[in-house]
């Protein structure tokens, strides 16, 4: 449990850092905001973009990892889904809001410290791909969601072209495409150019951590108690047992790309989820106070994982 609470430890502190920013007003009143746009611009598509641009792209299409990681956030996706029309008859865009509060692990931030310290460097690859299908692709498809319930009224084709335009317009679209494109090309990166990247990048998860905090100064977390218990379920219990009984059927869970999915599908609800959900202004409360409750919850459930992986 130690060396998980060395991990998740700095993750509180930079919240709670934001949260006594804010209660003692030593920011601006727009600074939640400002700061949030900061890594919604400029932060987390640099970030994306180097993560694409040196992905190790034989991992991501790896079927022994892909599969124990995808299928069981599949089926999380379609709970979300369900329950969410059923129980609280949300349309669309909450939904891919919701839905990433399930499935958008912290694999950047928490995810890549403790797979190295679980497996050591020969996992690094997986790490590294569950951040681009975490990071890239359940974010597009957040943004998608999102943007078609909001044009809905325009007609179908109309909503269709208008969404097609926001996402080739869209940051966190772009960004990791480029860094895609680029790759491929076997294009060489300038070492200023390398250099800024990584500075803005590694701002991102400090930044988006820190806005939460801003956020949550203001926010009482008992008004969304029933959401955020179930959402938290979902993330920290059903995601690793659905991804446990994937590997029983379909893979090995001696080998190491089903151990590593295992682990990322036990993180909890990364910051990104909440970058998307202020941006847009849906369920941002909801999405705030399930990452900090998750995170905090996952210290004895990750440590958990992490000794049977030792054993």
């Amino acid at each position: 449990m130690q060396a998980v609470f060395n991990v998740a430890l700095p993750v509180f502190g930079l919240i709670l850092a934001g949260f006594f920013a804010a209660r003692l007003k030593l920011l601006g009143g727009n600074s939640t905001q400002a700061l949030n746009q900061f890594v919604y611009w400029f932060a987390l598509p640099s970030l994306l973009f180097l993560v694409m641009f040196r992905a190790p792209l034989e991992r991501v299409v790896d079927p022994a990892f892909l599969v124990p990681f995808c299928l069981p956030l599949g089926v999380i996706l379609l709970l979300v889904w369900i329950w969410g029309r059923l129980a609280w008859g949300l349309r669309l865009a909450d939904l891919s809001v919701q839905s990433l509060s399930a499935i958008y692990a912290n694999v950047g931030y928490m995810g890549i410290p403790l797979v190295l310290m679980a497996f050591g460097e020969e996992a690094m690859p997986y790490a590294i791909a569950g951040t681009i299908l975490t990071g890239s692709i359940m974010f597009g498809l957040g943004i998608m969601g999102i943007e078609i319930d909001l044009r809905s009224s325009d007609g179908f084709f109309k909503a269709i072209f208008g969404v097609l335009k926001v996402v080739c317009r869209n940051p966190l679209m772009l960004a990791p495409a480029l860094g895609a494109a680029l790759a491929y090309g076997d294009v060489t990166l300038p070492i200023p150019l390398k250099n800024f990247l990584e500075l803005l990048g590694a701002a991102s998860s400090p930044c988006a951590l820190f806005a939460l905090g801003m956020f949550l100064a203001a926010q009482p977390l008992g008004n969304e108690l029933p959401e955020v218990t179930w959402l938290t379920a979902l993330k920290l219990i059903v995601a690793p047992v659905a991804t446990f009984i994937t590997i029983l059927f379909l893979s090995d869970f001696n080998s190491l790309p089903a151990q590593v999915a295992l682990l990322l599908n036990a993180l909890p609800t990364g910051a990104g989820a909440f970058v998307l959900a202020q941006q847009y202004d849906r369920l941002v409360a909801q999405t705030s106070a399930t990452i900090l409750v998750s995170t905090i919850l996952s210290v004895p459930t990750v440590s958990l994982l992490i000794a049977l992986f030792a054993h």
